[in-house]
């Protein structure tokens, strides 16, 4: 389980939790809710199959201050099945990763 803080945009995520298992998930879910805290948090599943990360919510009392967000593995061919999995945020890579750069110049007299 990796633990780190980000801020996207205006929504601010206090803490962030990466999970790679179904127990995993619930554990931190478990922790998260122990705070009673009004910080946003965010659950992120990391390389999971969609059964996993749907089953994994299903098991989590979903509140406001918690976020559902899937990344790894996740392409133009499976997005739409992660999307269905109950989660907020699709996370891609592939986005950032795998872009062909594109060689340009500009001359300006």
């Amino acid at each position: 389980m990796q633990i780190s803080e980000l801020t996207a945009g205006k929504t601010s995520v206090n803490i962030e939790v990466e999970v790679k298992s179904e127990e995993e998930a619930l554990k931190a879910a478990e922790e998260i809710f122990k705070l009673k805290s009004e910080k946003l948090f965010a659950i992120m599943f990391d390389n999971m199959k969609p059964t996993e990360i749907k089953n994994s919510i299903d098991k989590i009392n979903k509140t406001d201050n918690l976020l559902f967000e899937a990344s790894g593995g996740i392409n133009q061919e499976n997005i739409e099945e992660y999307s269905k999995t109950g989660v907020d945020i699709v996370s891609l890579g592939r986005l950032t990763h795998s872009v062909k750069s594109f060689d340009m110049s500009l001359q300006v007299t």
